[in-house]
């Protein structure tokens, strides 16, 4: 392994760990926020619905959006969304305003579902290029960085620490490492959706027909007839292309079996074998 590629690894490491940093910090911080914003049950339920909404705008346009400009602006993007939701929500918890905190979720759902996406394809990149196993540690990252959160938060809910400065630490937290991992990401990851490359899929089979205009030109021809009824010895029988050699077996008494169903004509005449 490279080192430019361990320090792409680290970056992805890294980002998935942030947005688990930035959630779990948000739910331990739950009930501080109802008590601030006075809500009930119903009208929490409500402002939670904002993460959900968000997230799913994330999700569903996500996969063009990296399609259309690759993994890393959409990471960025997503990235620095999340950020603005965790201060959006700090900033409405301590003005207590209801709408406020459902818009800053609706952002941070935003960017969790968009950043999500584009970050997993990075790391399916990684993965790639690693030869080995991969996106079960970078996930396990994210999972890392929501016990850190919670822990965070417990402690600072404990001495009543306030809802919005916490939150804004997290946002800090959360930019500064996007400025510093980001350049790890290299452009154009994911997007288009080149041709596969050789041996991967790119061309036909060996021994499958293909139509004469398709495929390789350097294909070979169909195997010669072995009689009469289609041309002398030797000569191909037209309108047919093979990607490659296909041999049937010889059967008892030293002659071939009949096709089987290889070839998009059926054998005509008496000379067939």
């Amino acid at each position: 392994m490279t080192t430019e590629l361990a320090k792409r690894r680290t970056a992805v490491f890294a980002l998935f760990f942030i947005p688990g940093l930035t959630i779990s910090s948000w739910v331990s911080r739950t009930p501080d926020v109802r008590d601030l914003v006075g809500a009930s049950t119903a009208e929490m339920g409500l402002i939670l619905f904002g993460l959900a909404a968000g997230s799913m705008v994330g999700v569903l346009f996500s996969g063009p959006l990296v399609a259309l400009w690759g993994a890393r602006p959409v990471i960025a993007a997503g990235t620095t969304a999340v950020a603005a939701g965790a201060g959006v929500i700090g900033i409405g918890a301590g003005a207590g305003s209801g709408f406020g905190v459902a818009l800053g979720l609706a952002l941070f759902g935003l960017g969790m579902g968009g950043g999500e996406v584009a970050l997993n394809v990075e790391g399916a990149e990684v993965e790639r290029l690693l030869g080995r196993s991969t996106m079960p540690a970078m996930h396990g990252f994210f999972s890392l960085g929501t016990v850190v959160g919670a822990l965070g938060g417990m402690g600072l809910t404990a001495v009543e620490f306030p809802v919005l400065v916490h939150l804004a630490v997290v946002a800090a937290v959360v930019l500064c490492v996007l400025f510093f991992v980001i350049r790890r990401v290299p452009h154009g990851v994911g997007r288009g959706g080149g041709a596969p490359a050789p041996g991967n899929g790119a061309g036909p089979a060996r021994g499958v027909l293909v139509p004469p205009d398709v495929g390789d030109r350097g294909g070979m021809a169909a195997p010669p007839r072995g009689g009469g009824g289609g041309g002398a010895e030797g000569r191909p029988r037209p309108g047919l292309r093979c990607a490659g050699p296909v041999r049937r077996p010889r059967s008892r008494g030293g002659r071939r079996p009949p096709p089987t169903g290889r070839w998009s004509r059926p054998r005509r005449g008496r000379g067939s074998p």
